[in-house]
């Protein structure tokens, strides 16, 4: 991501200190003048920084005074490493080279092309005192040091070279030679050579680079220095010399413009994070506080509102549960009404087949007694009379056998007994007619008696029809 912020950006090389100032990213300011006879990069940024009045916030350093080179490491080496443990194997490797204490240096690196057997990696190394100092130079003109790099291998276009089109740059610096190609559509690709200008063996290392993508519409030769244009290679469509200011604030906005990004593609060395100060970390912490408090407020309220939000709820699901147990009351309530209008009804089902049963009883126990009598009647015996008084039947006649009466009684009995009457014990009175007392009379009376189910239901079922039957006879 792009950083539009104000920054200031200072070149210091061998020949020159330059300060340019950014608003932006466009370019507002830039100053320029001899190096001073100093080799203290603190004291060469602190006379950069007086070129102008007040710094910008962040301000960046291009410089030569760094140490930088390719340094291989074994491809088998690197291949599980952690940038922690690659970057620990680079300082290391390059203390030999550069003469910096592994634990007293700050190194920053990128990735170059890999040869199959050995990783190279373009590394930047300076010592961690010297960029202390340099940062407290920055602060103590009110700036931040963003970060320290080498001003070889810019990878973005310059000059008159397009961004969209395919190009191939070489940069001659004091301590390094530099090739910088890009394909239309691609990011660009950086190589680095270990040797001065002056030493012809890097254009054969860069050439073999260079064709390995010839696909390329510029070829341009960027230099520092006057007089190094004539260490070329000869076939450049463009010279981009920095000592011509145009091309210099050029090529300062691009590099503004790359270290803008949040990860720039060029090794950066960068100071450490700066401790708060008392006053920023009581603000941080008020702040803190205050975010806190409003996340307490805000989940209070949350819950709050969530435990109205549940209480109303339990009121609601409490309310139905008390119309549920008024539903189930009324509903229990009206199956017991219910059962008991069932059991009232089996009753009075029961008490109307009863009743179905005594009145068709009644209603042919008159002709039922009368048949039995005709039909079991002695020869003998005379019926005179048969009288009805409220439940009481009574039967009188006269008879020649005594037996015959009892006989008769007791078979008359039997046949209404089904019909709700019992015969009871007849006597007999002689009529003195005769020496021997003949005929005599009887007065039989036939009471009402307990009628049982299976008595009404034998006679509402027709078990009394042939009696019926034989009475007709």
């Amino acid at each position: 991501m792009l950083r539009r912020k104000s920054s200031t950006l200072l070149l210091l090389t061998a020949e020159r200190i330059v300060r340019a100032d950014f608003s932006g990213g466009r370019l507002t300011a830039l100053r320029q003048q001899p190096r001073p006879d100093a080799d203290d990069l603190a004291m060469l940024v602190d006379s950069a920084l007086r070129l102008g009045g007040r710094c910008r916030r962040t301000v960046w350093i291009l410089t030569t005074d760094v140490w930088v080179q390719a340094v291989p490491l074994e491809a088998g080496a690197t291949r599980a490493a952690s940038a922690q443990e690659l970057s620990q194997a680079l300082a290391f490797e390059a203390e030999s080279l550069s003469g910096i204490g592994a634990f007293e240096s700050v190194l920053a690196h990128r990735s170059l092309e890999s040869d199959g057997f050995h990783r190279h990696f373009w590394v930047v190394q300076m010592p961690v005192w010297q960029l202390d100092q340099v940062g407290e130079a920055i602060s103590e003109h009110g700036g931040r040091l963003g970060g320290i790099a080498h001003p070889a291998g810019l990878p973005r276009a310059v000059g008159s070279q397009s961004p969209g089109s395919s190009w191939q740059r070489i940069e001659l610096w004091p301590d390094c030679v530099a090739a910088v190609r890009s394909t239309a559509g691609k990011t660009p690709e950086v190589q680095l050579v270990n040797s001065s200008p002056a030493q012809e063996g890097w254009k054969t290392t860069l050439q073999m680079w260079l064709e390995s993508n010839p696909i390329a519409d510029q070829r341009a030769l960027m230099i520092s220095r006057p007089g190094d244009e004539l260490r070329g290679m000869g076939d450049e469509t463009e010279i981009i010399d920095l000592n011509d200011e145009a091309s210099l604030k050029g090529w300062l906005t691009a590099w503004n413009e790359s270290l803008g990004f949040r990860e720039p593609a060029v090794p950066l060395l960068q100071p450490a994070a700066e401790p708060l100060s008392v006053q920023s970390r009581v603000v941080m912490a008020a702040a803190f506080a205050a975010l806190v408090a409003a996340g307490c407020w805000a989940i209070e309220t949350a819950s709050r509102a969530k435990l109205e939000s549940a209480g109303e709820e339990t009121r609601q699901l409490e309310q139905r549960a008390e119309e549920f147990a008024a539903f189930d009351g009324e509903i229990r309530s009206r199956n017991e009404r219910l059962t008991k209008r069932s059991d009232e009804n089996r009753k009075l089902a029961a008490a109307l087949d009863t009743y179905e049963a005594v009145a068709e009883a009644q209603k042919r126990r008159l002709a039922v007694l009368l048949a039995g009598v005709a039909d079991l009647r002695p020869e003998h015996l005379v019926i005179r009379r048969i009288e009805q008084n409220a439940g009481t039947v009574t039967i009188s006649g006269a008879h020649l056998d005594p037996n015959s009466v009892h006989d008769f009684a007791a078979r008359l009995n039997r046949r209404v007994r089904p019909l709700g009457w019992t015969v009871e014990p007849t006597p007999q009175e002689a009529s003195k007619k005769t020496t021997t007392g003949k005929p005599w009379t009887f007065t039989m009376r036939l009471s009402n008696s307990a009628m049982t189910s299976e008595d009404l239901w034998a006679g509402r079922n027709g078990a009394l029809e042939p009696v019926a039957r034989g009475a007709t006879r």
